[in-house]
């Protein structure tokens, strides 16, 4: 059992670089979630702006590796209750806001997702966000973010102009290639 995640995996890394990062999200007072809360914080994520549910269950995922085929299957568990805007208050954003040099978004609770960008965008914090896949709300929030990470993508090089094209705030757009790295295009301001 171990934590993990797009956005428990860059925040650690993060905090394993010397950074500081936190985290906004929502978790029950389970075992799982007690893990979550012990993990992030022994690898120095401030943890504080986690809300921690009385009841429901924390997210997880079983992840079925074959040696054979080299691949994987996840069977996510979303946590519940999901965070939702009203889960977070005024202040906590703005505390958790306070200081930021970059917001990282990962697509998921994106109700809540899109009142943190809104926010980091008046405060005017470039916001990265790992859109991995098409999700619920990912139209509203990648209309506000400054870079984004792609997974999902038929074909790259025209799925990596389009994104430029459609989003014109979106600085670089990435497409993951698993074991062989990504591809990365960059918008220039020279014209």
């Amino acid at each position: 059992i171990q934590g993990g995640g797009n956005t428990g995996n860059a925040l650690t890394c993060a905090a394993r670089l010397g950074l500081k990062p936190r985290i906004i999200s929502k978790i029950a007072d389970d075992t799982q979630g007690r893990s979550i809360l012990d993990e992030l914080q022994a690898d120095g994520v401030d943890t504080s702006f986690i809300v921690v549910s009385k009841e429901g269950t924390s997210p997880f995922t079983y992840i079925i590796a074959d040696s054979q085929t080299k691949s994987r299957t996840c069977i996510h568990t979303p946590g519940f209750p999901p965070m939702k805007p009203d889960d977070l208050t005024e202040s906590s954003l703005l505390s958790a806001l306070n200081g930021t040099k970059i917001a990282y978004l990962d697509g998921r609770l994106h109700e809540t997702a899109l009142v943190v960008a809104h926010e980091a965008v008046k405060k005017n914090i470039p916001i990265l966000m790992d859109a991995e896949r098409l999700r619920e709300g990912l139209d509203d929030l990648i209309k506000v973010v400054d870079y984004v990470v792609w997974t999902e993508a038929a074909t790259v090089p025209k799925s990596l102009v389009y994104m430029l094209l459609r989003l014109p705030k979106v600085k670089f757009v990435i497409v993951t290639l698993g074991k062989d790295g990504c591809i990365m295009l960059e918008r220039t301001t020279n014209g």
